[in-house]
């Protein structure tokens, strides 16, 4: 049996996909029984007939539909049923504005909740606008330091990054932590999501190194918050082991994908999205230590959940399918490794992520293959420097002219440009190359005598 919306304030809503679900105030509670309450004894002392008492059992309907329309988004959302549980989400908003009206804080709740599916399936048309309207009823209605406004921050953040603007998405995630350490303390559960959440967006950029701490931050509070087998926890041990792989450590990164992968399973069930997340991860680091079979097994089965739950239009079935193709490449089946990033990178360009530094990711890894040996060479050629220019803008943007990551793929379209026939403008790039190598071969400049201070993350 559902229960009645107002229950959220004093139930702690699990965090399972680093989004934030917005709850709604006791101030909105009161205004809602009491206008029922109000209107109905107006009007019928007024008309001396039962019409009032009428319209308030209308609402009282329309009040208990909506609650059990917002309860079942939570239930499939939890559940992984993200269709069904998107059907739910836009009933719910119409349903709140017609019940409630459009600057009601339960149509705040119903747009944060809609909005909250809508970037996990990356259709993110709109999605901006539906966290701004949210987010300006609930400062209104419960001030703007609040964790309600916080959640909403938080989640309007994690769009920016799936769009790959991750300053803003940093920004977001930093004002997130601000509002909640001053809110409910620095250890906190919901401190440790918004904690958590920049740590991911600081790996996406490449800043691997500044985003260890807060992972640890993260990790140790929902560990001692939540408990170790909590999905929450879950969340921050595949983040870890993401983060450790990116820094080499392959043996730690192993053995974290593996305890977050048991706790998925126990906790949501072995074919849930969130277990998918684990197998994928751990294809990856098994892939990179050479024990292929092992590491093929893992990303079929991580791709096999994806399909069945988001489809194959979704940028984490694209990284399924980037794992797939770098396992196969790995073993010399060139032509299936081409075919399956191919497939992530069209899915990554349509799907709103064409910003993001993991579509740029998904170009190189395609362009590191060996050219098709086939008559149709020359033309696939020249797509992949099309797609290769657009990755050079994405690292550009991410990263800057002269980070190493965007000389590698500059380096990657000269090569593409030289394959394609275009001897002249490889050349160009590589000759524009050539200074940026000039600072490594001299020796290291002496530090600054006042270097810049260096943020920390909060005890």
């Amino acid at each position: 049996m559902a229960e009645p919306w107002f229950f959220d304030l004093f139930r702690q809503r699990s965090d399972r996909d680093r989004s934030a679900d917005p709850i709604p105030t006791p101030i909105a509670i009161a205004v809602i029984v009491a206008a029922i309450i109000v209107s109905a004894g107006i009007v019928w002392w007024r008309s001396g007939q039962p019409v009032g008492l009428s319209r308030a059992a209308e609402q009282a309907r329309q009040q208990t539909l909506w609650a059990q329309l917002a309860d079942d988004v939570q239930a499939l959302r939890r559940r992984g049923r993200h269709a069904e549980a998107l059907r739910s989400a836009r009933a719910s908003v119409e349903l709140a504005e017609e019940a409630f009206g459009p600057s009601h804080p339960a149509t705040a709740e119903a747009l944060g909740a809609l909005a909250q599916i809508l970037v996990a399936d990356s259709q993110l048309d709109g999605v901006e606008a539906m966290y701004a309207r949210a987010i300006e009823i609930t400062t209104r209605v419960a001030g703007p330091e609040s964790p309600e406004v916080a959640a909403l921050v938080n989640n309007l953040a994690m769009a920016w990054e799936q769009q790959g603007d991750l300053q803003r998405a940093i920004a977001g995630y930093e004002r997130v932590i601000a509002i909640y350490e001053r809110a409910v303390g620095p250890d906190d559960p919901q401190t440790a999501r918004a904690v958590n959440n920049l740590a991911c967006a600081l790996d996406a950029r490449g800043d691997t190194v500044a985003a260890e701490p807060l992972h640890r931050r993260a990790l140790a509070t929902r560990e001692t918050e939540v408990g170790p087998g909590h999905l929450d926890t879950a969340e921050s041990l595949g983040n870890l082991a993401a983060n450790a792989q990116e820094r080499g450590d392959l043996g730690a990164a192993e053995t974290l994908h593996r305890r977050a992968l048991v706790i998925r399973e126990r906790a949501a069930g072995p074919m849930h999205p969130l277990a998918a997340s684990s197998l994928t991860g751990l294809a990856t680091v098994l892939r990179k230590l050479d024990r292929l079979d092992e590491a093929e097994l893992a990303a079929l089965a991580g791709l096999a959940i994806r399909q069945e739950v988001f489809g194959l239009n979704n940028p984490t079935t694209a990284s399924s399918l980037q794992a797939l193709a770098a396992i196969r490449g790995a073993r010399g089946e060139t032509a299936s490794a081409r075919d399956l990033f191919e497939k992530a990178v069209a899915i990554r360009l349509r799907s709103g992520g064409a910003g993001h530094p993991r579509t740029a990711h998904a170009i190189e890894q395609l362009a590191d293959l060996e050219p098709a040996a086939d008559a149709d060479a020359e033309a696939a050629g020249r797509r992949l420097v099309s797609l290769l220019e657009r990755g050079v803008a994405i690292r550009v943007a991410a990263f800057g002219e002269a980070d190493p990551k965007t000389t590698r793929i500059k380096r990657q379209l000269a090569a593409a440009c030289r394959a394609a026939g275009d001897a002249a403008r490889a050349d160009a790039i590589e000759q524009a190359l050539e200074p940026a190598l000039e600072p490594a071969l001299e020796p290291p400049a002496a530090p600054d005598a006042n270097p810049p201070a260096a943020t920390s993350p909060a005890p």
